[in-house]
């Protein structure tokens, strides 16, 4: 349940909808985000007001001089996405705020720390999304970009991968309709690594498909990457990978909203 003032509600209403496409909200954050056409929203008779279930817009809420509130609850939908750790009430939210819906199970795994690779795809497997079985001509095309110990899915960089390599193999697999989302798992000391990522997601929000990572460093690491470049880094391997079954999760509740 979520409290409105009345007064910032044009029309004197709320309800949920779809947003359209590259439709903007300021955040309670601050931040305006550009929306994606799938993503649920709760707006009033102009404009979306929240985020649903993620954040509220600016003006969401009530002020010390309120005099009218209106009550906006989601019950339609409750539990057809179910946290299932309070932790996850803090981790999951970034893949929604950070990253596209997730609109297919075709997921790759990018490594450069070998065995990841391997265990990230059966973890995929095991939570019902497909580790997508890339075409022999990507695979070329992967080769083709730079040196990789491995082109096949899990895609293994090695650990002398440049962050030119990095950019164009994630411009090929997200150009191709083989590919739903990402998987990424690489260790963030390096600043050459994480200017590569913050390029990488934002390839992700220009061709509307997702990636989660995860990286094998300490936990504070993990969240000071995470808070100061805004990017969905998991402090788990699971959390990574469950990220994206919820942000697919997501996206099927939208569709079938559009459909009813």
């Amino acid at each position: 349940m979520h409290a409105f003032d009345i007064r910032f509600l044009e029309g004197n209403k709320v309800n949920v909808r779809c947003a359209e496409n590259e439709e903007r909200i300021v955040t309670l954050d601050g931040v305006e985000r550009i929306l994606e056409k799938d993503m649920l929203v709760i707006a009033d008779a102009v404009k979306p007001v929240a985020v649903a279930g993620i954040m509220g817009g600016e003006f969401s809420g009530i002020m010390e001089d309120t005099k009218t509130i209106v009550f906006e609850s989601a019950c339609r939908l409750a539990g057809i996405i179910r946290l299932k750790s309070v932790t996850e009430l803090y981790s999951m939210p970034k893949i929604f705020i950070t990253m596209p819906v997730l609109k297919g199970k075709r997921i790759v795994v990018i490594t450069n720390t070998g065995a990841f690779g391997t265990i990230l795809s059966d973890m995929l497997a095991n939570s019902g999304m497909s580790p997508g079985v890339l075409s022999g001509n990507l695979q070329l095309a992967i080769n083709n970009a730079g040196t990789v110990f491995n082109a096949a899915n899990p895609i293994d960089l090695g650990p002398g991968m440049s962050g030119e390599t990095f950019l164009a193999i994630s411009k090929l697999l997200l150009e191709s309709d083989e590919v739903d989302g990402m998987l990424l798992a690489v260790n963030v000391w390096q600043q050459f690594i994480i200017d590569a990522i913050i390029s990488m997601t934002a390839l992700c929000r220009d061709y509307g498909k997702p990636v989660a990572i995860y990286t094998p460093n300490s936990i504070e690491r993990v969240l000071e990457v995470r808070k100061k470049f805004k990017i969905p880094v998991f402090e788990t391997p699971e959390e990574a990978v469950r990220a994206l079954v919820v942000s697919h999760q997501y996206y099927k509740i939208c569709l079938k909203n559009i459909v009813a």
